[in-house]
């Protein structure tokens, strides 16, 4: 929510200018913050649940936006492009693996730096890959969004096809992301359907609710006592499989 200071500025005619912060984590202890501006700005970062005053240096900075722009006026994807002239910079890259690391991007007003709450913006990143070739060093950022699009797994949701692990270890104790059959029904004195399901197995399951060798087979379509073992599929949805991401 903008502070009644940012709104203020926003209407003036005559606007201060924006000053872009960054802050690069090399690692916990080594962090670069830099202020593309001609002077070095006093500002703030977020540390142990608090704002803490932190020493912007002025540095040149060049951000190259890459892919599509968010509602929220961020980019997935960005390349940071820093001066390196002393070579400092790229002695960091070199001695430390910084991928993964946290990135923040702050915009500040030039007038109203002495309240963190006050910010523009702040878009939190994490390093993609760096580099020093030459005078300059660079660094690939994606936003913690497009991470975790582009690392976890899709898993398929359908209609009449289980997404469980068969269950057939023999043990008491239900195995995570499995659907628990030998645990509730085999091992504990369970029974398989023969009579309308002739092809019924005990030792394996085609996945499907209603066919030869599935849920409805192994009597385990649905379970009140022990919901979660049962088959995990969704006969309410429309026939044509969907995905959904599991974070």
């Amino acid at each position: 929510m903008p502070t009644q200071a940012l709104l203020t500025e926003a209407f003036k005619i005559q606007q201060p200018k924006l000053i872009t912060l960054l802050e690069i984590f090399i690692t916990d202890a080594t962090i670069l913050r830099y202020a593309g501006h001609e002077s070095n700005i006093s500002w703030f970062t977020y540390s142990s649940n608090a704002w803490q005053p932190a020493a912007y240096m002025a540095f040149p900075i060049q951000l190259d936006a890459i892919g599509q722009q968010n509602t929220d006026g961020r980019f997935e994807s960005q390349t940071i492009r820093i001066t390196n002239i002393d070579k400092g910079i790229g002695d960091y890259i070199r001695q430390n693996d910084v991928r993964g690391n946290k990135v923040f991007i702050t915009g500040v007003l030039e007038n109203l730096i002495a309240d963190a709450a006050d910010r523009v913006f702040r878009w939190k990143y994490r390093i993609a890959s760096a580099s020093a070739p030459k005078s300059e060093a660079q660094f690939q950022i994606q936003s913690y969004f497009a991470e975790t699009m582009s690392e976890v797994p899709m898993q398929i949701r359908g209609k009449n096809e289980c997404g469980w692990d068969f269950d057939k270890d023999g043990t008491d104790t239900v195995a995570a992301q499995t659907c628990g059959f030998y645990t509730k029904y085999y091992n504990l004195g369970g029974t398989l359907d023969t009579t309308n399901y002739p092809n019924a197995n005990a030792t394996k399951c085609d996945k499907g609710i209603d066919t030869a060798n599935g849920c409805k087979a192994h009597f385990n379509q649905n379970d009140v006592l022990l919901p979660n073992l049962r088959a995990q599929a969704y006969q309410g949805i429309p026939a044509k499989p969907i995905q959904r991401i599991t974070i």
